[in-house]
């Protein structure tokens, strides 16, 4: 979700990080305004500071109904043409609206809200028919949300011998917020080189039926992580998924047995102190101190990164272990962001005073929304030498 290039023919896209497209007028006061970002550079001739690609946007939600407010148009008097355009879920909002009127001025922008159907569960805004479309903000209220399906557990850690000729598996019912869905689609997606280590019945029928999962091919995976996300659809209803990663182990090596947060876990405050593996199974060796080795805890062993766009970014931290070695941990240098994907990582790099390597480890986390103030009041203030715009 978010900004993705549009094709050739209009294709659903790839996803495109057109940060450098963002403009900042300070003009007029309200900043909603002021700032905007290309949705059309492609039109604009001649040079521009940022990426020239016509993209569209989108965000995930349930399938409903929603009131949204967007606004387009540019605070700044250019002379490049502009003829603004929005299509929300293939619906047009706005078309060709030209600005007119002094810098800043009110007649400079357009906007509008529109009540939009979503049965797909993304929210899509593009710009088609328009040129050199900027768009200011966009407001999305639910008005009338659809049923909605949903797993009876959340998601699934699991630990897994290598070499193990136990049977594994996990069930979990399946249902829907009315009762009203009777037959579902089930499927996975999995993550890295290895797939389709696990087994379920892709339909399933009946009111709440129970769905059975069996694992128990991960025991022939090389030693490591695998990760699948599981969706259930079913026609008119939001579907529903959740995650099951599998850590295949040595016994005899030391591995990770759970985190905190959990993987998967969200909501997760911004202001966390640490990220932990502080369940961990480290094998006795004789004449060893057991434990984890807190010198191969390094920053070259232990990482957090942040998902930005379709890629994993490094979070500066302070890596730690225990004076017990029971606990391998990254305190981050700053405050998390709201609403984003942070992935924690062990290496075989980390090893225990054995010297024999930790079975490489990894899960992720989402955070929670910022805390709006709402007690506090903004004021807004330029100061002399700090009032700039970018005139594109």
């Amino acid at each position: 979700m978010g900004w993705n290039l549009v094709g050739d023919r209009k294709s659903d896209g790839s996803a495109i990080n057109i940060t450098g497209n963002g403009r900042n007028r300070n003009n007029p006061e309200d900043v909603l305004l002021a700032t905007l970002i290309h949705m059309q550079a492609n039109t604009i001739s001649g040079s521009f500071s940022g990426t020239k690609v016509e993209s569209f946007w989108e965000i995930k939600v349930p399938n409903g109904i929603y009131d949204v407010t967007a606004s387009v148009g540019d605070g700044y008097v250019g002379s490049a043409p502009e003829f603004h355009s929005l299509n929300i879920e293939g619906v047009n909002v706005i078309n060709r609206f030209a600005p007119v009127g002094k810098e800043g001025s009110i007649g400079r922008f357009k906007a509008v809200t529109s009540r939009i159907i979503v049965n797909d569960e993304k929210l899509t805004i593009t710009a088609d028919g328009g040129t050199n479309t900027k768009i200011n903000y966009v407001n999305i209220v639910p008005y009338s949300l659809s049923s909605y399906l949903f797993w009876g557990k959340g998601n699934q850690n699991l630990i897994v011998n290598a070499g193990s000729k136990d049977v594994s598996t996990f069930s979990i019912p399946l249902g829907s917020s009315n009762n009203q869905a009777t037959s579902y689609a089930v499927s996975a997606s999995y993550t890295g080189a290895s797939s389709n280590w696990l087994t379920f019945t892709p339909s399933q029928t009946g009111v709440q039926p129970e769905v059975f999962f069996n694992y128990s091919a991960t025991k022939n995976l090389p030693i490591g992580n695998y990760k699948a996300v599981i969706t259930a659809k079913a026609p008119q209803f939001t579907s529903s998924t959740f995650i099951v990663q599998i850590n295949v182990v040595d016994s005899l090596r030391p591995y990770v047995i759970s985190s905190s947060p959990a993987n998967g876990a969200t909501k997760v405050p911004l202001n966390l102190v640490s990220i932990a593996a502080n369940n961990l199974h480290v094998p006795v060796a004789a004449g060893y101190h057991g434990g984890v080795d807190n010198s191969t805890i390094t920053n070259n062993t232990v990482k957090l990164f942040k998902l930005v766009d379709t890629s994993y970014i490094e979070v500066p931290g302070v890596v730690q272990g225990t004076g017990g070695g029971d606990a391998i941990s990254i305190s981050p240098s700053a405050t998390l962001d709201p609403n984003a994907i942070y992935k924690f990582v062990i290496t075989s790099g980390v090893k225990s005073y054995a010297n024999i390597p930790f079975v490489p480890y990894e899960m992720t986390f989402t955070t929670d929304a910022a805390q709006v103030d709402s007690v506090g009041s903004f004021k807004r203030s330029v100061y002399q030498g700090t009032h700039c715009r970018n005139t594109e």
